[in-house]
């Protein structure tokens, strides 16, 4: 060090540690969560392979059942379920999925239920099967859900796991900022390494062949994180703030923009002499109704009845939504449940840019903001991370082994002293 200042060396060597030990206290989490994210890029189509049964369903000349009657059919089959949320059929061979909240009261029935997510026949009513997105199960139903569960929360309870994976996801974020900063060249001669700065750079992109196991693994670390580094950055951004939405994101988006709360609670709470006078497809109705020239095209999404409001809550979407590039439009209209008419709209454009940001960041951690190509490239980055996860470990490990047998072989090579003279013991001639 000069003064105040540290030099270039002290400086690299200081992130050097720090990516160091970021590397090795978030390595074994990282895996996990690469590897998992990979899996639930395919989420859907994995979940179809295995258990076509809850998704498929033979098309028939009948007409579908209502969605109040499918509604009135989980009442009676499993009695004190509470419907939040339809999922209509999407096509005549695709079941319909409805979202209950956890059972209550005494029923047998209601007890031995067990599930946040049922899927119905929608010709007949008839129950397919049900999965749990909540609590812990295992089968093989349950496959896709145990996946997501432990990518984002490791399965931890209540907000625990949350915090972790979002903590994990920060200081991986910060990683990623430093680590790219490593692959820089040193700049020891800053007249001659401003004219060769792409050519040694260059170097840090590829792996050499023919080289040591050691060299290799430097090589894969190094450049696969270089290659991938624009798609691990954001991956890490919108773990972060998925993770830590309330926590983190929203405080410092209002530092800079405002952020919109969630549309319902703009409406009042029910009055006690609210009634349900409007049906489930009534609303789904009234809310297409609603929707302007260019939104005509939208599909229903979803209907749910939020009973503290007395509200529909309708969900339509553009036509390929988050299956197709750059498909990310929605439009929400909340539909009094007594009056029939719609009392609140709001859609993906219509928020802030703090809103906007927000919005994005599942297309983005997902890659639907790209369709397919951005959730190959997603499912590439997550099986990238477990690789720099594994590989930066193995560099640790090989790099510490080293040192400690040249440190037990140091004593045999070392030089042995010359003897001091002492000035005062010397005769001159």
């Amino acid at each position: 060090m000069h003064g105040s200042k540290a030099a270039p060396g002290t400086w690299r060597r200081f992130w050097t540690l720090v990516h160091r030990w970021a590397g090795l206290s978030t390595a074994a989490f990282l895996t996990v969560a690469g590897v998992t994210g990979s899996v639930i890029t395919f989420a859907d189509e994995l979940d179809h392979w295995l258990n076509p049964g809850l998704f498929t369903v033979s098309p028939q000349p009948q007409a579908m059942l209502s969605l109040e009657a499918l509604s009135d059919k989980v009442r009676e089959q499993h009695p004190g379920v509470v419907v939040r949320r339809i999922f209509p059929a999407e096509a005549p061979d695709r079941s319909t999925r409805i979202s209950v909240l956890s059972a209550r009261g005494p029923q047998p029935a209601a007890l031995a239920l067990n599930a946040s997510e049922i899927y119905l026949n929608p010709y007949d009513g008839r129950l397919l099967g049900t999965q749990q997105w909540r609590d812990w199960r295992w089968d093989r139903s349950n496959v896709i859900p145990f996946i997501f569960r432990l990518h984002y929360t490791l399965h931890l309870p209540g907000k625990v796991g949350f915090w972790l994976m979002g903590g994990i996801a920060i200081v991986w974020l910060l990683d990623c900022i430093v680590g790219f900063y490593l692959t820089l060249p040193v700049n020891s001669r800053p007249s001659a390494n401003r004219r060769g700065f792409w050519k040694r750079w260059s170097i840090a992109w590829k792996i050499k062949r023919d080289s040591s196991r050691y060299r290799w693994n430097l090589d894969l670390h190094r450049a696969s994180g270089l290659w991938l580094w624009i798609f691990l950055f954001f991956l890490a951004l919108s773990g972060a703030v998925l993770n830590l939405r309330n926590e983190v994101a929203v405080p410092l988006l209002r530092k800079i923009s405002t952020v919109s709360p969630p549309p319902a609670t703009k409406l009042a709470r029910m009055q006690p002499a609210a009634r349900r006078h409007v049906l489930y497809d009534d609303a789904a109705a009234i809310a297409r109704a609603s929707l302007s020239p260019t939104q005509q095209l939208y599909s229903l999404r979803s209907v749910a009845y939020l009973p503290e409001k007395n509200v529909y809550q309708v969900v339509m979407q553009e036509p390929g939504w988050q299956r197709t590039a750059f498909r990310l439009r929605d439009a929400q209209r909340f539909v009094d449940a007594q009056r029939g008419s719609v009392v609140l709209e709001a859609s993906y454009e219509t928020g802030t840019v703090a809103d906007q940001f927000l919005a994005l960041q599942y297309p983005i951690h997902s890659g639907a903001i790209l369709g397919m190509t951005g959730r190959v490239l997603v499912c590439i980055s997550g099986i990238a991370v477990a690789l720099l996860s594994i590989t930066g470990v193995v560099i640790w490990r090989r790099k510490t082994g080293a040192k400690s047998r040249n440190s037990r072989h140091e004593p045999s090579r070392k030089r042995p002293k010359t003897p001091r003279i002492d000035a005062s013991t010397t005769t001159s001639t």
